[in-house]
This record gives structure tokens, C-alpha cells and sequence, in this order.
């Protein structure tokens, strides 16, 4: 078994992809491996020819929680960790939230702070997000305090909590870490180790609040609360709440969260 293992999902060989690609290589730790997952794709041989790169392919396109499984099925790492195919992280982010994993046998999940960059790479402000076990288990039952492309995850915890949802085709981070907070602690890193990209292909901004995912998004956010012990009453609460913004977002009438919300 290795370390670690970055699963990178690809169903585009847009502009971003090279750049990611290189930013998850300099970070890998030794003895780690980046797993690359072609959703129905073809990735030019000259992507690939690092010994750390392993390709799992797809033939047909799968979506983003179908490809991610593949891709942890095929890997062999103690943790696993996420990378867009359009963002950056920087050399030193799996370095520290491995060290904070291997320092905390009970941590399950570790996200970190992230800048926010526009489509040329600039720098578009900061998202700051919570970061102890208390804090993410009382905003997970209102919004996602992760930034998917930053997080680890320990691979004993999915195996009990189970894969992403394949039935998700958005929010599927949001889900799988409202399932994951029920087999362990949670943390996010202070400093700000990832670069967010906001532009206008984000599926973040087409995620409908009328879709079966957001539905299985209210179960799961119900579960918690009732396994962490919340009052049910304040969950419905915090649940019109959420469903009122997705609504807003959703007919654009709000802006998505990460623009409003530079720290939290």
C-alpha cells in the first residue's frame, strides 16, 4: 500500500488541465501516487509520463461521482486526496494535512483555507472556512465547510462510511462528508494551501435545489444531527434555510457561496 493517492477526475481537456496536473505532482509526497481519471476521454500521452501517474479510463463519460469511485477503487493509498482539474494546491498542502492525519488517529477528514483565482490564474480574494472538529460539525448541518479540491480523507473511515454517492451527480462532496463526520473527527488547515478557480463552467452554479442529490443532501444532514445529538427542530430550520438559498442561487437571484462568504 502506498501513502497517498490524489484522485484528479477529468471529463474535459480544457485549458486548466496541464496546470493542475503539474500543481498535483509537486506536491505529492514520496511514496504516493496521482491517480488520473479519463471520464470518457483520451489524455495525450505527453500528460501522463510521470512513473507517479496512474490512469484509470473510463470508455464512456461517467460524471464526477462515478469516475472518483473508479479511481478509489483502483488506488492503494492509506489516504486519499482531491485535486480539480481546474484548480491549483500549493507544494506544501499534502505535506501538512498528512502530518495532521498522522498525528490524529481519529481525523477522517482534513480540508484546508483556499484563495479564490479567476480564469487567468489571479488572485480574486480568500475563502476562509472553519476549521475545528466543533465548528465543521455545526456548519456541515448548514452548508459545506469543505472545499472539495483540498480535502484528504483516511481510507479505513470510507470504507465504513461507503463510497461517493453515484447517484449524485452535484454536491456529491457534500454528501459523502455528511457521511463521513459520523465515523470520526473533522478539520480544516488555517493557511490557505489551495487556489479555487471561480469561472463560468462551474458546475457548482448548476446544481438544481428540485434534483433527487439535493433531496438525499437534506436526509443525510438530518442523520447527523440526529447522530451528534441537534435539536430536530433547529436542523428544520437550518434545512429551509439552505433550501431557501439553493432556490435563490439556483434562478440566480444569490450569488453562490464562496463569493459571499470570504471567511467563515
Amino acid at each position: 500500500m502506498t501513502l497517498l493517492s490524489t484522485l484528479l477526475p477529468i471529463g474535459g481537456m480544457h485549458e486548466y488541465v496541464e496546470e493542475s496536473i503539474r500543481s498535483a505532482l509537486a506536491e505529492l509526497p514520496p511514496d504516493s501516487e496521482l491517480m488520473l481519471i479519463a471520464d470518457g476521454i483520451e489524455l495525450p500521452t505527453e500528460l501522463v509520463a510521470d512513473a507517479r501517474i496512474r490512469v484509470v479510463h473510463l470508455p464512456e463519460k461517467k460524471g464526477t461521482a462515478i469516475a472518483l469511485n473508479e479511481g478509489i477503487r483502483a488506488s492503494t493509498g492509506t489516504y486519499l486526496a482531491r485535486h480539480d482539474s481546474d484548480d491549483r494546491t500549493s507544494p506544501d498542502r499534502l505535506k501538512e494535512l498528512v502530518a495532521r492525519m498522522e498525528a490524529d488517529p481519529e481525523l477522517v477528514l482534513i480540508g484546508c483555507c483556499a484563495n479564490l483565482i479567476d480564469d487567468d490564474g489571479h488572485s480574486i480574494g480568500a475563502y476562509d472556512v472553519p476549521t475545528t472538529d466543533e465548528e465543521l460539525r455545526a456548519t456541515l448541518l448548514r452548508r459545506n465547510p469543505f472545499v472539495h479540491s483540498s480535502i484528504v480523507m483516511r481510507r479505513s473511515a470510507l470504507d465504513k462510511a461507503g463510497l461517493y454517492d453515484d447517484a449524485c451527480v452535484r454536491m456529491q462532496d457534500y454528501e459523502l462528508f455528511l457521511r463521513l463526520a459520523r465515523h470520526g473527527r473533522l478539520a480544516n488547515h488555517e493557511e490557505r494551501l489551495a487556489d479555487y478557480r471561480v469561472h463560468g463552467e462551474m458546475t457548482s452554479k448548476t446544481s438544481s435545489p428540485f434534483s433527487p442529490y439535493a433531496r438525499l443532501i437534506l436526509k443525510r444532514r438530518r442523520e447527523l444531527a440526529r447522530h451528534d445529538g441537534a435539536s430536530a427542530i433547529s436542523q428544520t430550520v437550518n434545512d429551509s434555510v439552505w433550501m431557501t438559498a439553493q432556490v435563490l442561487r439556483y434562478y440566480g437571484l444569490r450569488r453562490p457561496g464562496y463569493l459571499i462568504r470570504k471567511s467563515a
